[in-house]
């Protein structure tokens, strides 16, 4: 899933020439991926004919050969095993975000924690598309957020300053709590 998440980063055109072997789906983000990608996939176990033919299974036109089709899934094996020192930097990048959402812990958090909160992850990058995209929903609601307390903190505050703070905290646990889902898969 990394390998073709990266690829689609940099090269989308070759994300169509992926076949993927797979044995399960054993994680959410697993289920989520092999429900989203609609590439070839042979399902594990399976019978060396059974690639050979199969819609999808094509290379320049005429069916692959299942010589061709074994060498370029050994070939993405490959590259997953050198993909994997992603993994150590995804986790890396993990605790880096999660680290950031501490002061959600604090009862309530103040204006300034979370206004710190909202810089930190505005001056951090993520190679992790994912972790990218939580990091850019999270800095739009730490933003709300720490402008509502501030407003909240003057005695003429608007009606329902309270619950918009309630929603907004809220909101950035949920964030935090599906990051931490996220980087335990």
């Amino acid at each position: 899933m990394d390998v073709y998440e990266r690829v689609a980063e940099l090269h989308p055109p070759s994300v169509d020439k992926f076949v993927f072997l797979t044995g399960g789906a054993f994680t959410r983000r697993a289920e989520d991926f092999l429900r989203l990608v609609k590439n070839p996939r042979l399902e594990k176990p399976f019978r060396s004919g059974e690639a050979y033919g199969r819609p999808g299974f094509r290379a320049g036109g005429p069916a692959m050969k299942w010589r061709q089709w074994v060498a370029r899934a050994v070939m993405l094996s490959a590259a997953i095993g050198v993909f994997t020192a992603c993994n150590a930097e995804r986790q890396q990048e993990c605790q880096k975000l999660l680290s950031t959402f501490k002061s959600l812990d604090q009862a309530p958090p103040n204006a300034e924690a979370v206004g710190r909160m909202h810089d930190t992850l505005s001056a951090a990058s993520f190679q992790d598309v994912p972790l990218r995209e939580y990091s850019k929903n999270a800095i739009a609601t730490l933003a709300v957020l720490a402008n509502t307390l501030v407003l909240q903190g003057d005695p003429s505050a608007p009606d329902g300053t309270t619950a918009v703070v309630e929603t907004k905290l809220r909101e950035a646990r949920g964030e935090r709590d599906d990051v931490a889902r996220y980087c335990s898969e």
